[in-house]
């Protein structure tokens, strides 16, 4: 490839940045004895739906063990024992497994996987097999008082194994609630590009990817020419370089980053983090990492690109895609990045 590289973003962050036009961020309303805020299930005495006061744990911080509760299995999927009945006591939290990615914050986005027994029987009270993993924000009004005492400065990846008293048919007993804090960022081992690069890279300054030991990926545009190059901030966020000249003519997409979940299928509901910039220009047209928060959308949903792009990749994957405007807003030839977060939809719920 000849010439210079033009970086088309410098590290988008939460910070600041340009404002998405992408979907909009759509939250699942908190289900009967699975809201994020750990409401209780069933009618209480006056015939009305209970909720627990959610009270933060007492004491310093959450504990590394629930006593009586034992807890295994891959994230999303929790297996627990429960020594039932469990006696009802004040709540009690753990992080029974820390993870090593992003910090959350109070008021900032998490994305959540949450199932929850009942204490006395060992039952599941989580509707269905498998709840879809869901966007929230760290506070008492979207998680509850207990998850937002506990959640600011967990890492992403990590687990927090909640037992508390809630109210079911007008008696107390103890809820027991698995919490595994999701990545907000493809967390996938790096892609063989076509250059036989690995497939992400860490920046230099804002301006540019850098030629560090690990270079930004590498394509071709599907005909010869070079394609973008992806890169990895701080953050976590893709720098994107794009060469001079004319973009390719067809769709084009690889993936950056593997993942290791299941494959996208028709029909799915996504969270998803984008970046979608101009080919022509390098100008951003929506970041949902400058936005400070992934997003949802239908597979339907999607520009035809992205959508053919996206079909089989799987969960965890961060796929570069060269849009042509036929396959897009009919006027642009975009470059997108995203990030697959989490899947959903269909017979089973997909990670």
């Amino acid at each position: 490839m000849t010439g210079r590289m033009r970086a088309s973003t410098a590290r988008v962050s939460a910070a600041g940045g340009p404002t998405a036009r992408g979907p909009a961020l759509r939250v699942a309303a908190a289900t009967c004895a699975l809201a994020l805020g750990l409401g209780a299930c069933g009618p209480g005495e006056d015939g009305s739906t209970g909720e627990s006061g959610s009270e933060a744990p007492s004491g310093a911080g959450p504990a590394s063990e629930v006593p009586g509760v034992s807890v295994a299995g891959a994230p999303g999927h929790p297996v627990v024992v429960i020594d039932t009945p469990l006696p009802v006591t004040d709540p009690v939290a753990a992080v029974v497994d820390e993870g090593d990615g992003r910090a959350l914050t109070a008021g900032g986005p998490a994305l959540l996987d949450v199932a929850a027994w009942d204490g006395t029987t060992g039952a599941s009270s989580s509707p269905g097999e498998d709840v879809p993993p869901r966007l929230a924000t760290v506070s008492d009004a979207d998680v509850g008082a207990t998850l937002a005492e506990i959640l600011p400065g967990v890492p992403e990846g990590s687990r927090i194994l909640v037992a508390e008293p809630v109210d079911v048919e007008g008696a107390l007993t103890m809820q027991v609630v698995v919490v595994d804090v999701l990545p907000t960022v493809a967390g996938g081992a790096p892609a063989e590009s076509a250059s036989g690069e690995a497939g992400s890279g860490e920046t230099g300054s804002a301006g540019s990817p850098s030629a560090g030991p690990e270079s930004p990926s590498e394509g071709d545009g599907g005909d010869g020419t070079a394609g973008p190059t992806v890169g990895r901030g701080a953050d976590g966020a893709p720098v994107v370089g794009i060469p001079p000249g004319d973009p390719p003519t067809d769709l084009d997409s690889r993936v950056v980053v593997e993942g290791d979940g299941a494959t996208v299928r028709p029909g799915q509901e996504l969270v998803l983090q984008t970046l979608t910039l101009d080919w022509a220009t390098g100008e951003v047209f929506s970041s949902t990492w400058a936005d400070g928060a992934p997003t949802t959308a239908g597979v339907g949903e999607l520009a035809e690109g992205v959508r053919l792009a996206l079909l089989d990749r799987r969960v965890g994957s961060r796929v570069l895609v060269v849009v042509p405007p036929g396959l897009g807003d009919g006027e642009h030839t975009l470059v997108v990045v995203v990030d697959v977060l989490a899947a959903s939809g269909g017979d089973d719920v997909v990670r």
